[in-house]
């Protein structure tokens, strides 16, 4: 189910020519010494220059990039103001699923030279892929499309990037595509499972902290969508979060002449002797195999056992509309703390989610136009990205440019639907639609967001307190936190060494960190009033190694009765202080490297 295939052409020497043995193609250029790390800057000739002087033209006012390198495929590419080309080339691309969309991205993803391109599907070329699926030919029917896709990338595409194929079900194998995105820069979600997945992938992208690019097509329309990973950006699941209706456990859902109750009695009758009474109340062994069969759940698996035991274990349940709509509540709440982005790498399958069926392509039509279009659309996104200058010196914006978080485009009507909704807003006398309500992927994440706040805790545990990495401690309005006689506790990241007495010591993982965490994050509480550049501030007037004194009653070990404490610089007992990492410092006026 994995094969690993290459450019044919070298990206080292090219394909030679037979004059002289010049390169006539070089995929290589981005290495040369002049070129390694070269970022053409938009600049201009002095209006007294000779240059501006000669003429009108555009090679009059603006500088020219540096001279052409024979056979550079990547020319082009490459003199494109903020185009960074060589970070293009450090590119490792997770292509999620390689259908009419997820084709068109690896096409384009190779055609701009990334390094490392791994495709994963678990369907095979059919004839009506022909028509949209731009990667397979009529000789390829019947193939698995993953090898499809990168034989036809070897023969016409695929200009320097190594290209792995993975032919399996991303359901049920999930612990797999966890272990090939932890290697990945962007993951690129092609996959049409449905919300639950989707879900999923957006945890996992705010796990890693990598870009989620994600898009789907339909009839003459196509939606493309974006998000940062970044803690404390938007992210898909802001909005709507785990879907309650994929479970079905409301009253609405549950009751009525095709509701989850009726469907559950139909199942018990099937499964007793003519006659027989309905159970009076809902064992586990029978409402697994009701999910493993009914329609909206075909749910399956250990986990989904360890779920359902989880969710009966306090006390019978009654077979009735009420005693559904808790148990189905039960199983909601734990699929959606297994989905967060701290446990979500943990898991093995996602067959204990519900797999309900989705409309067919064929039921909606698909074509080749908004296939291609999202497509190439879905690169654009993370190419613009990752290459755009930096936006404000003091990198208030991290260097990025703020893509669109979703976008949906009608080709029939040549507009996207934001555009199409305002043209109607204001026929009908009322404003359009503001930028201020659209999301971007710098946007703030919505604070009711359940995977944003757990990426987000996170982060304040890495950067502002806990971590080994540097940080820089910046005056801020607030009180000093006087350093304990015992030291501040340290906590130990795994592989640091050890320090030579325990006093203060917790460990990444532990109860007690878990308690010292949620004491210190309750600082940030009385913080808010001071505006809204503090909003996200956690820590005031605290040392780098932030934690509770280590202050008890109970007599210490005689070998640490007297340790020395820690030298914390005189600042921390005289200046209110707060922590920043360094490209948030950098807005500060002054700040002390901690």
């Amino acid at each position: 189910s994995f094969r690993r295939v290459f450019p044919e052409i070298s990206q080292v020497s090219g394909t030679m020519s037979a004059e002289g043995g010049r390169p006539l193609v070089r995929m290589d250029v981005s290495q040369e010494p002049h070129l390694r790390g070269y970022v053409r800057q938009d600049e201009y000739w002095p209006e007294d220059s000779e240059q501006y002087k000669a003429g009108n033209g555009m090679e009059n006012r603006k500088k020219p990039p540096l001279q052409e390198v024979d056979g550079d495929a990547f020319d082009r590419q490459r003199v494109i103001c903020g185009f960074d080309q060589g970070l293009i080339e450090r590119q490792t691309c997770l292509v999620l699923g390689v259908g009419g969309i997820g084709q068109d991205v690896a096409l384009t993803l190779a055609r701009l030279g990334v390094r490392h391109i791994i495709l994963v599907d678990r369907d095979t070329y059919d004839a009506s892929n022909l028509t949209r699926q731009c990667l397979g030919a009529p000789s390829q029917v019947g193939r698995s499309k993953v090898e499809v896709a990168a034989e036809t990338l070897a023969q016409a595409h695929n200009l320097r990037s190594e290209v792995s194929t993975h032919h399996l079900d991303v359901v049920e194998r999930w612990d797999e595509v966890v272990q090939l995105a932890q290697s990945c820069t962007v993951i690129f979600n092609c996959v049409d499972v449905g919300p639950l997945w989707d879900a999923a992938v957006n945890s996992l992208s705010l796990h890693l902290a990598v870009p989620l690019v994600q898009g789907q097509s339909f009839g003459w329309k196509f939606q493309a969508e974006f998000y940062s990973g970044l803690p404390g950006k938007y992210c898909s699941a802001c909005e709507s979060g785990v879907p309650a209706s994929m479970f079905g456990f409301t009253a609405a859902l549950v009751d009525g002449p095709t509701g989850v109750f009726q469907r559950f009695c139909t199942f018990c009758r099937s499964t007793q002797d003519p006659g027989q009474p309905l159970p009076t109340t809902i064992s586990p062994d029978l409402f697994l195999a009701f999910l493993s069969k009914d329609r909206q759940y075909l749910a399956s698996g250990t986990t989904l056992e360890e779920l359902v035991r989880v969710a009966t274990a306090d006390q019978p349940i009654p077979c009735s509309v009420e005693g559904l709509v808790t148990i189905l509540g039960a199983y909601h709440l734990q699929a959606e703390q297994l989905l967060l982005p701290d446990r979500v790498s943990e898991l093995k399958d996602l067959a204990f989610l519900p797999q309900p069926p989705h409309p067919e392509t064929r039921f909606v039509g698909s074509w080749v136009a908004p296939c291609l279009a999202v497509g190439v659309h879905l690169v654009a996104q993370f190419v613009a990205w990752l290459t755009a200058p930096p936006t404000d010196p003091s990198g208030a914006h991290g260097g990025f440019r703020n893509v669109a978080s979703s976008i949906t485009f009608n080709l029939d009507l040549g507009m996207t639907a934001e555009e199409q909704m305002g043209y109607e807003m204001q026929a009908l006398g009322c404003p359009a639609m503001d930028q201020a309500e659209r999301r971007f992927a710098l946007s703030p994440s919505l604070s009711n967001c359940g995977p944003c706040r757990v990426v987000r805790d996170r982060a304040a545990l890495q950067y502002l307190y806990t971590s080994s990495k540097p940080c820089f401690l910046v005056p801020t309005k607030g009180s000093c936190t006087p350093i304990p006689s015992g030291g501040w506790s340290c906590v130990l990241e795994e592989g640091a060494p050890h320090p030579e007495h325990d006093i203060g010591v917790v460990t990444v993982g532990s109860d007690e960190l878990q308690a010292l965490k949620m004491e210190v994050l309750k600082r940030a509480e009385p913080m808010a009033h001071f505006g809204d550049e503090y909003h996200d501030v956690v820590i005031p007037a605290v040392p780098a190694m932030d934690m509770r004194a280590n202050s008890t009653d109970e007599p210490q070990p005689a070998a640490l009765s007297d340790p020395a404490p820690p030298e914390w610089p005189e600042e921390l007992t005289i200046l209110p202080l707060m922590k920043l990492p360094p490209e948030e410092a950098s807005k500060w006026p002054s700040s002390l490297l901690g």
